[in-house]
Formats: structure tokens, C-alpha cells, sequence
């Protein structure tokens, strides 16, 4: 069990997720960068994100979770991505991600309690390189996949 009741909130975080009416791509949006999902019958993959700095799409995206997923389940798989930093730098990036569920509990809240809740724990990890786009260089995000 985690109790959270006593916890005051810092700050206001707006968080927001909503599926484009025309899409299969679900948006995740937090302050100051957007996060691209899609769900393709038992995975949920994150497909790319966007910032007023970065842009990336996963070529090989990152799969965080596939259906069903128990408490003791477990996932290892590999992404890759390009992108673009400040519309000047590309961006290259590729590494691992490990998603364990490790434990099933109830959580207390201020104002409720949520049951059945799985913790899961993501690990990810990579690296990035980065090289300067030529004056001649076009991006455009859309062409990226």
C-alpha cells in the first residue's frame, strides 16, 4: 500500500492525453514537450516526442508495455530514433528499455484511494549522437519515419 494522503501537491502539473479524431496516435502532453503513442494490438509503443528543442521519431520505437502485463511480468527490448536539436544538430539515439512489474498494491490519496494498482518499473537507457544538419540540410518531421 502507498499512502500519499498527507502529501500536499508542490505545483500544478497539467497532464493530458487525447487521440486525434483522424489517428491511431495517442498524445500525451505535459508542460513543454508532447509525447506520441501507439497501441497496435497487444503493445504500447512511444512513436516519438516534441519540444521547443527537440524532435524525435523512433524508427524502432520504444515498446513500454504489452497486453496483459501481471505483477512479476517483465520486458526487454531495444528502440532506435532520429531526430533534430534546435533545427541545426541531427540527432541519432538507441539503447534498451526494461519494464519489470514489481508490485501490486492499493494507493491512498488525498482525496481517494485507487485499488488494484500495478507499479511498473522502467529502465531506460541509451545513447545519443549528434552531428550539425549542412545549410542545404531540409527537416521536416513529417518525413522522418
Amino acid at each position: 500500500m502507498w499512502d500519499f494522503s498527507m502529501l500536499d501537491p508542490i505545483r500544478d502539473y497539467p497532464i493530458e492525453y487525447f487521440c486525434d479524431t483522424d489517428s491511431v496516435v495517442l498524445k500525451g502532453i505535459e508542460p513543454e514537450i508532447m509525447y506520441k503513442y501507439v497501441s497496435q494490438i497487444d503493445t504500447l509503443k512511444l512513436i516519438g516526442y516534441e519540444n521547443p528543442q527537440t524532435y524525435m521519431c523512433y524508427t524502432e520505437p520504444v515498446v513500454l508495455l504489452t497486453y496483459p502485463f501481471s505483477y512479476g511480468d517483465s520486458l526487454r527490448t531495444f528502440f532506435r530514433g532520429i531526430g533534430v536539436y534546435c533545427l541545426k544538430n541531427g540527432i541519432r539515439t538507441r539503447g534498451s528499455v526494461s519494464v519489470d512489474a514489481d508490485a501490486y498494491g492499493s494507493i491512498i490519496l488525498p482525496d481517494d484511494t485507487i485499488n488494484d494498482v500495478l507499479r511498473l518499473h522502467v529502465i531506460k537507457s541509451g545513447s545519443v549522437n549528434m552531428n550539425i544538419l549542412s545549410d542545404t540540410t531540409v527537416f521536416d518531421p513529417d518525413n522522418l519515419k
